[in-house]
């Protein structure tokens, strides 16, 4: 705990979806949560599926690192920092959005996953780390105006009261990824 805010260092659980809330109570004090720490889901062969809620601003190094089944984290657009190999070796990942807040990303951070395809506006952090890593891009175009539904390697997100939603990656997850009006 630093001030109002929180790291996490330790995930107890066996959940194959993972809400990471804005904010935890502990002892009747409400704390913003806002990194998650290095190594923090390490090897964890469960998850499928991460939602980071708002606010949340750093993943730390290794956060992620080789887990396998993990096929996808809907960031939010308060992310400014993605650490060294945060998800290294991640086998399952398939897709992640990079949004023009992101002032960092660490060395090696989607190393060794070969289907994860970056989704990011030109010109922008996540357009020149794909390119300088020689990962798999794909350009956010907003100039064709808001689609009701979209899709990103074969997962469906629709619009509504502009926000951008994720049907297919895991029942019940329903964080706010993508402001309908510029999702770069």
């Amino acid at each position: 705990i630093d001030g109002n805010g929180v790291t996490l260092t330790k995930y107890v659980g066996n959940a194959v979806d993972v809400y990471i809330p804005s904010s935890i109570t502990v002892n009747g004090y409400t704390y913003s949560v806002e990194k998650l720490a290095d190594g923090l889901f390490e090897d964890n062969d469960v998850i499928n599926s991460v939602t980071l809620g708002s606010g949340i601003d750093e993943i730390g190094d290794r956060a992620f690192y080789d887990c396998d089944n993990l096929v996808c984290i809907l960031l939010n657009e308060d992310l400014k920092s993605i650490g060294d190999e945060a998800f290294y070796s991640c086998d399952a990942f398939n897709s992640v959005i990079i949004y023009k807040a992101i002032q960092t990303i660490g060395a090696d951070a989607f190393a060794q996953c070969p289907n994860v395809v970056i989704w990011c506006s030109a010109d922008t952090v996540g357009f020149n780390y794909a390119i300088a890593s020689g990962l798999k891009y794909e350009l956010m175009n907003t100039s064709i105006g808001t689609p009701e539904t979209f899709e990103i390697n074969g997962l469906t997100y629709y619009v509504q009261d502009g926000a951008a939603y994720l049907i297919d990656c895991a029942d019940g997850l329903t964080d706010v990824i993508v402001p309908a009006t510029s999702p770069n």
